[in-house]
This record gives structure tokens, sequence and C-alpha cells, in this order.
């Protein structure tokens, strides 16, 4: 199902990384990517922006840190002048462009809470998001709410890898995300041997790409290889 690249964060634009700017995801569109990764935080009122995380990547695109009202979060300048997202301007826009699919990475909430946001507010195009679920307990949540077509994310789980393998074995998963260094010692090669695509992230030259690719990786996060 997944193609080859995924840009990362809407894709990386004028060397920027991290933006899930209004720009960045045009340009990934009009570049050719069909599945496009964003990061979805919650400001401190409870609503649902684009963006990677409250310190590190706030202060290097808005010079701020902390989590802030949504209200406060447009008011920033972003760097370059790129224009900051919400949930409801991404979604209306993938209504927009109709060969387009969403993955999603959800930062400081959980998962379900971003799919039940969609399913009541944007049920037509539910079936063009691909949920990132990041512990095992959240694969029968994520199927109730009706979203079949899940990746699994490793960065946040501290389980053996023999259970991971369990797990990936027994359940319908349309990939799994992974690091390098997971990638490396031979989790790749061992997904990819289950029927299930494994995808490194983030992958930004072609030499590192083929490296990876030796090590059973088909697809790819990454923010400027189209």
């Amino acid at each position: 199902m997944l193609n080859k690249y995924i840009a990362h964060a809407c894709g990386g634009i004028n060397n920027i990384t991290y933006s899930n700017s209004l720009e960045a995801i045009e340009q990934s569109y009009n570049l050719g990517y069909h599945f496009i990764e964003v990061d979805i935080s919650q400001t401190n009122d409870g609503k649902f922006v684009l963006l990677h995380d409250w310190y590190k990547t706030r202060y290097q695109l808005f010079g701020k840190r902390g989590v802030v009202s949504e209200r406060s979060f447009f008011k920033d300048k972003m760097v370059n002048n790129l224009t900051q997202m919400n949930l409801d301007m991404l979604l209306k826009w993938l209504q927009e462009h109709k060969n387009i699919f969403i993955i999603s990475d959800t930062k400081n909430i959980a998962v379900i809470k971003i799919l039940a946001y969609i399913n009541k507010v944007y049920p037509d195009i539910k079936q063009r998001i691909i949920p990132q679920i990041y512990f095992f307990h959240e694969y029968k949540q994520v199927i109730d709410l009706g979203y079949d077509n899940i990746i699994f994310a490793l960065y946040k789980l501290k389980n053996t890898e023999e259970e991971i393998i369990d797990f990936i074995s027994k359940h319908k998963l349309v990939a799994v995300s992974l690091d390098k260094k997971r990638a490396q010692q031979g989790l790749a090669f061992k997904i990819k041997n289950l029927g299930v695509s494994p995808i490194v992230h983030t992958i930004n030259d072609l030499n590192t790409e083929k490296l990876f690719r030796k090590l059973g990786v088909d697809t790819f996060f990454t923010d400027f290889l189209i």
C-alpha cells in the first residue's frame, strides 16, 4: 500500500525540517508524495495543532518554548514566514486533495482522541488517515474506531524484541516504523519476513537509503529525497 517515500513532518522546505507547515505540505503534494506524515500536539486549551513538540521544535520554528493556547500558537511567526496549521486546516486540505493519505504521529495526546475527533467531524476522509500506534493496547482501540490501516511505531515502546515480533505476527498492520539502530540490528528483516513493511526514519541521502535497502527496508520517512 505504501509508496517508497513518505514525507516526514509534511516534508522539508527551504532546508527547514519538522515545520508541519502549509507550504511544506503543498510542496510535498506538488513533488508527488502520496503519503504524508504529520505531527499532532495538543495545546493547553485542548485544541489540536501540527507541531512536533512544544520545546525543541517550537524553539527551532518560533523562537519560543512551552505549551500555549491555540490562539497563541497562531499569533507566533514561523521562520521563513511559513504558515502553521491546526488539525482542522489539515483535514480540510485533505478533503481537497483526493489522492493523498495522511499518517498521524501524535505527541502529547492519545491517538484515539484524534481519531475520535476525525470520526465526528470529518468521517468522509477517515479511510485516508493511517494512524501510528505506539503501544500494544492501542491496536484494539484504533480498530474499534474503524481504522484498519495501522502503522506500529516502535520509538516509545519498551518491550523486548521477542514481544514485538510476537505482537506483529498476530495483528494486521500496514507497516512497522523503527529507527536506524533497530533496523541495523536485524529487526527490519524479521518484520519483513512476517509480511509487514518496515519503515525507517528519517533518511535524507541516497547512500543511506541503499544501505537500509540491503537490510530489508523498502519504505522511508524522508524530508528531502524527492
